[in-house]
């Protein structure tokens, strides 16, 4: 029960039951949880679905995505371009996690949109929604 659209790859990963990947799109060792959906020209590498996540627009890489959880057109940086370790925030205070080059764990059903800016190391709590910045929204009346 998966659909791979045309021209995908699948490589070296595990696909769950009723996933549908677009079309041009590349799972590499990765693990999509039932019901995930991948959007067309998709790249998803090193990540982790649980069941029903909606990618459009990646690279999505080195990530867990929480159970009904969905990313529109969102830039994960996960290096530090210094090369640094990458400090995680925690109600601790931060945590150094000794790697220059780590992902971002999106809870479950959290909704991230199109056009932010994820840091590398962060969580994004459960059940929480970022909507696209407003300064990215357009004014169509502007046009008429």
């Amino acid at each position: 029960n998966v659909r791979i659209g045309a021209n995908a790859v699948v490589r070296l990963s595990v696909v769950g039951d009723n996933c549908y990947i677009s079309d041009n799109v590349s799972v590499v060792l990765s693990v999509l949880g039932k019901g995930t959906h991948i959007g067309n020209s998709n790249y998803i590498n090193s990540c982790l679905t649980y069941e029903e996540v909606f990618l459009i627009h990646g690279p999505y890489q080195l990530s867990v995505f929480g159970r009904n959880s969905a990313c529109f057109a969102v830039i994960n940086c996960d290096i530090r371009l210094d090369r640094g370790t990458i400090k995680i925030p925690t109600s601790k205070g931060l945590i150094d996690s000794m790697q220059p080059l780590l992902g971002i764990a999106y809870g479950h059903n959290s909704k991230t949109g199109g056009g932010n800016i994820i840091a590398a190391g962060r969580i994004v709590p459960n059940n929480t929604v970022i909507n696209p910045p407003d300064s990215i929204i357009l004014d169509f009346k502007a046009w008429e």
